[in-house]
């Protein structure tokens, strides 16, 4: 059991301070700016018409990917998974385009309307090949592979654990330091005061390991679960609108994005609506992409 480690460790450094994980980096990598100015978002059909080449080279744009798209360039989405947890997160993601789109760019369709389907693949993962999710413009398929989505629990679940060692027992080291700090060390009982005060340090962490790995088991984990998903899908209807991947690490388009929010059981916990991270980058280039499709078609 995870919560065992965590108490040994606590108990092993006597409170001291331990190393804290890094978090994700979010430092933009290397690269030219790729968002559209206000004033390239206004330009006529006729401009977007004879530069769109030169504008899918600038602000990474694949128009062959564009075939989920209607002529008006919005995207109706037919959900074939019978899993309430992708429904949920497919809802959230296409809430996440729709609110800084300005409008509904992605709606729900039907069996027989449609320019999407959604749904779970099977596919076993491979050396070459290990993505969670992908959109495929030739079968105009928005799929989640299956294994790698059912392992992420337990995923979730111990770095949630990880990270919350980390931090409780941060907090249980300052705590000590100041209760140390107030005892008069000539005292007599002072040892056995700060060593009783440790071990309900101790015992505080512990508790409180063992409560949040028995909340992830019983729903946490799996509402983690569906945060994570909701960006990884909202990743892909990116794609969808003609979105190549975005150089910078901020961006909801770079190649491996994520939040290590997911993995903050309080903030999990009192979600609601999860962790997007689409922004204005995004915003703008998938808006330029929607208007040079709807100049050419």
């Amino acid at each position: 059991m995870l919560t065992k480690k965590i108490s040994l460790h606590v108990a092993l450094a006597a409170m001291t301070t331990l190393m804290v994980v890094a978090p994700l980096s979010t430092v933009p990598a290397e690269a030219a700016s790729v968002k559209p100015s206000t004033a390239m978002l206004k330009k006529s059909n006729s401009y977007y018409r004879k530069h769109y080449k030169t504008i899918a080279k600038k602000y990474k744009l694949s128009y062959s990917a564009q075939t989920g798209l209607n002529k008006s360039g919005t995207i109706y989405v037919y959900s074939k998974t019978k899993s309430i947890y992708l429904k949920k997160s497919l809802t959230l993601a296409m809430n996440y385009w729709n609110s800084k789109l300005g409008r509904k760019a992605v709606k729900w369709g039907t069996k027989s309307h449609h320019t999407i389907t959604f749904s779970v693949s099977n596919a076993k993962a491979s050396a070459s090949d290990e993505s969670d999710a992908w959109w495929m413009p030739s079968t105009k398929k928005v799929q989640v592979r299956n294994s790698i989505y059912a392992e992420d629990i337990n995923t979730i679940t111990d770095t949630t654990l990880y990270f919350s060692q980390q931090s409780l027992v941060k907090s249980a080291n300052a705590k000590l330091n100041s209760y140390k700090a107030s005892l008069d060390a000539s005292d007599p009982d002072y040892k056995t005061k700060l060593d009783a005060y440790q071990q309900l340090q101790v015992a505080d962490v512990r508790s409180t390991c063992e409560a949040q790995e028995k909340g992830l088991k019983n729903g946490v984990a799996k509402k983690a679960r569906t945060f994570e998903y909701a960006n990884t899908i909202a990743h892909e209807l990116g794609h969808v609108m003609g979105l190549k991947h975005s150089p910078n690490k901020k961006d909801l388009m770079y190649r491996s994005s994520g939040t290590e929010d997911i993995y903050n059981y309080d903030k999990v916990k009192a979600s609601k609506n999860g962790f997007s991270i689409l922004n204005s980058m995004d915003t703008a280039r998938a808006k330029l992409a929607i208007k040079v499709h709807n100049a050419l078609n």
